[in-house]
């Protein structure tokens, strides 16, 4: 019983790190329809918050710092926040903040 558990445990736990991993590249793309050059996105590893799982599904907050061209040619820093809802194989949008804005 106790090894049947743990399976299920550890199934569990992979199905919210692979959601992690979705998530985040989830924001980047959303992040990424917001930038002035998309193509130029130097992307950072990944902050995540935990999950939280309700009624309305799985939400994750994903934190990602990246470097991109600004109308100038300039590469700027940005660190931008986005909290996301999984609805089906997909993820939604909650709220994505631009730190320092």
């Amino acid at each position: 019983m106790p090894q049947e558990r743990r399976k299920v445990e550890n199934a569990a736990a992979k199905a919210v790190e692979d959601s992690k991993v979705t998530a985040a590249y989830a924001c980047r793309d959303l992040v990424s329809k917001r930038l002035k050059d998309p193509e130029s996105a130097k992307w950072e590893r990944p902050w995540y918050s935990d999950a939280k799982i309700s009624e309305g599904g799985v939400r994750f907050g994903v934190q990602i710092t990246g470097r991109s061209k600004n109308s100038f040619g300039a590469y700027t820093l940005s660190v931008f926040d986005c909290d996301l809802r999984r609805v089906g194989d997909n993820w939604q949008a909650i709220r994505i903040k631009e730190n320092g804005k």
